[in-house]
């Protein structure tokens, strides 16, 4: 099932971890690795859709060149 992604979205764990249908302790591991960018807010992660997006390969177009 496709999601729409809000590139200016900030999303939990649980729904990025659903986004890019992975695992939550995976996606928790790629963000404390670094390979995704995300940030810890008090005991949770937190990811921007646009980080979500490129992480996983998709072509990010926010309209800011217009």
């Amino acid at each position: 099932m496709a999601h729409i992604v809000n590139p200016f979205g900030v999303y939990t764990l649980a729904e990025a971890a659903k986004i890019l249908d992975t695992s939550k302790k995976g996606l928790s591991t790629a963000a404390r690795n670094g390979d995704i960018s995300a940030r810890k807010v008090g005991y949770g992660w937190k990811f921007t859709g646009d980080n979500l997006l490129k992480f996983a390969g998709t072509p990010v177009n926010t309209g800011a060149n217009k």
